[in-house]
C-alpha cells in the first residue's frame, strides 16, 4: 500500500488487488490556482494485469 499527497492530488495505491484511488482538486485534473473552484474528485481503479485499459469502480466529488 503506498499513499502519494504531491500538488493537491492524492494517489492510493493497493497491490494486492490491482486497485488505486486518485484525488484531485479540480473535476478537470490538479490545478494550484487559488481560485479553482476547490471541488475534489475521488475516483477508483481497477487494474487489468492482462494489458486491457483500466476499469473504473466508483466516483465522487465533494467541495
Amino acid at each position: 500500500m503506498r499513499v502519494s499527497m504531491r500538488w493537491s492530488c492524492v494517489v492510493f495505491v493497493d497491490p494486492e488487488y490491482n486497485r488505486y484511488a486518485i484525488a484531485t482538486n479540480t473535476l478537470r485534473g490538479l490545478s494550484d490556482d487559488p481560485d479553482a473552484s476547490g471541488t475534489w474528485l475521488v475516483r477508483f481503479f481497477q487494474t487489468d494485469i492482462d494489458g486491457a485499459s483500466d476499469h473504473l469502480l466508483a466516483e465522487a466529488t465533494c467541495q
